[in-house]
């Protein structure tokens, strides 16, 4: 059921349907009232005149009387259209001319009867009759002016008529009227103070009704507000009362003044224990920590809230971790007056963190001692594969049959499988770990791409395919990220292409597109090979997987390269996807993003491997027999002059007295390593040689470890030949140079 308010009632009740409403409603409960009263006198009228004239008089009355109380009774049905009533209020005013002007009619009509005869002429009944009209009219002008102004106008009128009517000349009312016409001005006068009366009294009480609804209203309000915040209250009183988290208030002196079940079932403390006691001397114990103390001290004092984690003490003696939001409530002075303290035990949160911590610590240790047993393994495994597959180069350079270079080149091969092999877990940790780190440097994209067709065309020769390279006409080859990781991800993806296709060609297309992260490079690798069935797709990124057993064993390979090039290629930023068809071929398409060179990259000149470095003084500082060996048989040939320390301590003194052009420095050896060997040497003061470092571990913290020492170039085991003396005559054509200058 809805209420209305006291101010919408007020409005409602003096709007002009409303006062509409009302005339009505007061009009129509007077009228039996009134019609006993005109009975009355216009019985006496016949009684003492004539009974045709009582009889006139009273059809008069209740013509006028009948026709207003119709209208009016029209304006009191429900859910009239507010357009209705104001219809009606205009027609009410023509009854109300019409009802005055026949009761004016009817009460004259005795005195005009009278004229005859002058014995008998009295006006006094007539402007008794006149007079309770008009005072009549009045009451209602607060509620409808216009039509009791229009009843009381048509009132005055009648005797204003009949004295123009009794006086035989017009001009005679003023000298033989005078009496007359002042007492119809007293007449009029009296009304109209009354009027006015009955106006200022309606003013004044619609005034003081207004008042009195705006202040209900306010009332109201105020009464609602109370009742929703008594509400509010007793649902935060049951919500703290029945709340899982303990609830306390205190006192501006940090006294308890108030706390709820929770919190005796989390410390132990009933509500009689607590009330009137300070938390600190209560719950404070030895694991409270002082800072937190202190911190709850100055939240106090400054009343602001805080929320923070406390250690304390139960009543069994029990430690209990709470955490603790504290909410300080002041006064219009800014007064601390009340403290309310809302703690949660977390003591279980507390020692999951603790055990989640220690798993944390635990794995990292794990992935130390995983990252040094890679480390390790990768450099004892490295360290004999040097030996066998340097051995292996060797044995290609002697005078074999064709049998023994067979056995040769299937060592040689054998070994290259390993070591590709240890290469791709190797990455594959490194990864999963999130250790990977990129070496970002200007490069030339074009050089680039060459290079992994360079190496990768005597593949598709020997199968007898096309390698093609496509590259758009607006690709940008001036760049900057880590190009030898793009390198390791192009060879992987065309290697992988080229293994799988018999017959047709392989395609690589590059383009490049400026973004606002960068450039993006968008790379594309299309094969005629075998293809991937559709049900294979989701799999040829995962770890050790091709597309299917058959694949495996008719090619080979361990599935690690598509996703290493996957992990690389997300490393930079971009993403990988293959689109396949079986038989047909397949296409894999992949991005990076890199930024744009900060300076022009040179092409990078063709190094000559030579023959001759006998002008090169060569310091060989390896503690490993085997390579000490396998290094002094690729240089016999250079006729360059060699000397060989065993150690980092036994290099730095042979460096003063050997005076090496080069080093070729191991970077682990004992008592004196690699690192703190060429440290030592770049203090010496001496004419600096060229130092490159040998390593069989393979990370990219220990290329930057080396260069860090001081070390020019880095080499890792096992070591090719090739690449060697091409290094080495590098460095000898650098040193030429230097020299000539």
């Amino acid at each position: 059921m809805n209420v209305e308010d006291p101010l919408t009632l007020f409005y409602r009740k003096h709007s002009t349907e409303g006062l509409m409403w009302r005339y009505a409603e007061i009009k129509t409960n007077l009228f039996w009232r009134k019609k006993v009263g005109t009975a009355l006198w216009c019985g006496l009228v016949a009684f003492a005149l004539s009974p045709w004239l009582g009889m006139v008089c009273f059809l008069l009355v209740c013509t006028g009387d009948l026709i207003d109380y119709g209208c009016l009774r029209l304006a009191l049905r429900p859910n009239l259209p507010p357009s209705v009533l104001r219809r009606l209020r205009r027609v009410s005013v023509l009854t109300a001319i019409l009802q005055s002007s026949l009761f004016g009619i009817a009460a004259c009509l005795p005195l005009v009867f009278q004229l005859p005869d002058p014995d008998m002429w009295s006006p006094i009944f007539t402007i008794a009759l006149l007079v309770s009209a008009g005072v009549s009219s009045c009451m209602s002008l607060a509620v409808h002016k216009v039509a009791s102004a229009a009843r009381l106008v048509f009132l005055f009128l009648a005797p204003v008529v009949v004295m123009l009517y009794t006086t035989p000349h017009l001009f005679d009312v003023l000298s033989v009227r005078v009496l007359d016409l002042a007492g119809i001005a007293i007449f009029l006068g009296s009304i109209f103070w009354l009027a006015v009366r009955v106006a200022l009294r309606h003013r004044n009480s619609r005034r003081n009704h207004l008042k009195t609804a705006q202040q209900q209203q306010e009332l109201t309000r105020v009464n609602t507000r109370l009742q929703e915040q008594e509400k509010a209250a007793r649902q935060l009183a049951l919500v703290a009362e029945s709340a899982n988290d303990s609830v306390m208030i205190m006192g501006p002196d940090g006294a308890i003044t108030w706390v709820n079940d929770s919190f005796t079932r989390i410390t132990g403390f009933s509500f009689r224990e607590a009330v009137g006691r300070c938390p600190r001397e209560l719950l404070n114990g030895e694991g409270t920590s002082p800072e937190t103390i202190e911190k709850l001290r100055c939240s106090i004092k400054n009343a602001t809230p805080i929320r923070l984690e406390i250690c304390i003490r139960r009543k069994d003696g029990e430690q209990v971790w709470l955490e603790t939001s504290q909410v300080p409530m002041v006064n219009v002075r800014g007064e601390l007056e009340t403290l309310i303290a809302v703690e949660r035990d977390i003591t279980e949160t507390k020692k999951h963190e603790t055990e989640m911590e220690q798993a944390r610590l635990a794995a990292e240790e794990g992935a130390r001692s995983k990252a040094e047993f890679l480390a390790t393994m990768s450099h004892e495994i490295r360290t004999p594969l040097n030996g066998v597959i340097g051995m292996a180069q060797l044995l290609e350079q002697a005078d074999l049959g064709q049998e023994q270079r067979e056995q040769v080149e299937t060592i040689r091969s054998s070994a290259g499988v390993l070591l590709g092999l240890i290469n791709d877990i190797l990455d594959l940790s490194r990864l999963d770990a999130q250790e990977m780190q990129l070496c970002v440097e200007d490069f030339d994209l074009k050089h680039c791409l060459d290079s992994c067709l360079r190496l990768l065309h005597p593949l598709a020769a020997e199968k007898g395919i096309g390698l093609r390279l496509d590259l758009d006409p607006t690709l940008m080859s001036q760049l900057r990220g880590d190009d030898r990781r793009l390198t390791q991800v192009l060879v992987n993806i065309i290697g992988n292409a080229i293994k799988f296709t018999d017959e047709g060609e392989v395609v690589v297309r590059a383009a490049s597109k400026v973004s606002s992260c960068g450039v993006e490079l968008q790379f594309s690798v299309t094969d005629t090979g075998i293809g991937i069935a559709e049900d294979n797709l989701k799999c040829v990124f995962e770890r050790f997987s091709q597309a299917d057993a058959a694949i495996s064993r008719r090619f080979g390979g361990t599935g690690l390269g598509l996703t290493i090039s996957q992990k690389l290629v997300r490393a930079m930023g971009g993403e990988i996807s293959v689109a396949s068809t079986l038989g047909q071929g397949s296409e894999f398409n992949f991005s990076i993003y890199v930024q744009k060179a900060q300076k022009l990259v040179q092409p990078r000149p063709e190094v000559v491997e030579s023959s001759d470095l006998s002008h090169l003084r060569i310091l060989i500082a390896e503690d490993n027999k085997v390579n000490r060996v396998l290094v002094d048989k690729f240089l016999k040939q250079t006729n360059a002059l060699r000397a060989f320390a065993l150690d980092g301590a036994e290099a730095i003194e042979m460096t003063k007295s050997f005076k090496p052009d080069l080093i070729l420095m191991d970077v682990s050896m004992p008592e004196v390593n690699g690192l703190e060997a060429t440290r030592a040497i770049r203090q010496l003061p001496i004419s600096q040689p060229h130092i490159i470092a040998l390593t069989a571990n393979a990370f990219e913290e220990d290329r930057k470890a080396c260069f860090q020492a001081g070390m020019d170039d880095f080499m890792t085991k096992p070591l090719n030949r090739s690449d060697l003396l091409a290094r080495l005559s590098q460095v000898s054509q650098s040193l030429s140079k230097t020299r000539a200058h």
